[in-house]
């Protein structure tokens, strides 16, 4: 059995996803658990990537997070016995690596050569990075082709817009991801505007404000529908969030809109144009609406 850990948010999980994806493609025959968020884990479970998700709460995993305690750990032997572990049992994580000794770049590039490097010290072939950057398709989910929430032009295209983040300071104003939506609109592009839980900041604009015409807003989808959207569609547009991983994970062409301080270390893997300002705000519509038509 191999035990991968994994803890945070969705964006957490998904940098460590090629590095996950490596595990798999090294360690075939073997079980991976990915201990973590459990909701996000079980999307990784239903793309095949891993055969089971644990949520990291379990009173089992505390001896196991607390051995990994430094922040700049990045992978652990476990000696047999802890958390009832056997002799033949790997345990793997992905904690920290924002510290001092992180060389510069991508999270997951730094995440999926450490995870290489181990590999590879013991004697194994490791697949590149290309072949473990994305998310494997899931199929659809139960929510529908998200064109007919809202139409779409003639060739079946449509957009996805995720205006929010888990940090208000990480969110470019909500009234230009609106004007992005309508200048798609007037070209005969529909699309979904979709929010989390953690966004409930961003309702009463969304309640208020009339979305153009072939635009819908989604509120809280389930992850996997979420995920065969982003998969469907032709340009998504978001923050620095989750999401925007996830559709970067998904195959999307995706837009990001960052703070500079966090677009080394946090840019997504994947089709990526990634727009940045000292503040997120100071992000021109007019750059915004260049990146998402090209």
């Amino acid at each position: 059995m191999i035990y991968l850990f994994r803890l945070g948010g969705l964006g957490d999980l998904l940098v460590a996803l090629p590095s996950v994806r490596l595990v798999r493609g090294v360690l075939s025959g073997k079980r991976l658990v990915l201990v973590g968020r459990k909701d996000y884990g079980l999307l990784l479970e239903r793309a095949g990537v891993v055969d089971e998700a644990a949520s990291a709460d379990e009173a089992r995993w505390a001896p196991l997070i607390a051995a990994f305690s430094d922040p700049d750990a990045r992978r652990l032997d476990l000696a047999p016995g802890l958390a009832g572990l056997g002799s033949d049992d790997l345990v793997l994580g992905w904690f920290g690596g924002t510290g001092r000794e992180r060389r510069p770049g991508p999270l997951h590039r730094f995440f999926f050569e450490e995870t290489e490097a181990f590999f590879r010290s013991r004697g194994f072939s490791t697949p590149p990075f290309e072949a473990c950057a994305g998310l494997p398709a899931i199929g659809p989910g139960t929510g529908g082709r998200p064109a007919l929430f809202g139409g779409g032009d003639p060739a079946g295209r449509f957009a996805v817009i995720h205006p929010g983040s888990g940090s208000p300071r990480k969110c470019w104003p909500v009234d230009r991801f609106l004007a992005v939506a309508a200048a798609l609109s007037g070209r005969g592009i529909g699309g979904l505007v979709v929010t989390g839980l953690a966004e409930g900041r961003l309702e009463p604009a969304l309640r208020t404000a009339p979305l153009p015409a072939g635009w819908t807003w989604r509120p809280n989808p389930p992850l996997p529908d979420l995920a065969a959207w982003l998969a469907e569609a032709g340009v998504y547009l978001g923050n620095d969030s989750g999401v925007t991983h996830l559709a970067a994970a998904c195959g999307t062409r995706t837009v990001a809109l960052f703070r500079d301080e966090f677009k080394d270390a946090w840019r997504p893997a994947g089709d990526v144009r990634l727009l940045s300002a000292p503040e997120v705000a100071d992000i021109p519509v007019s750059s915004v609406l260049e990146a998402v038509s090209t």
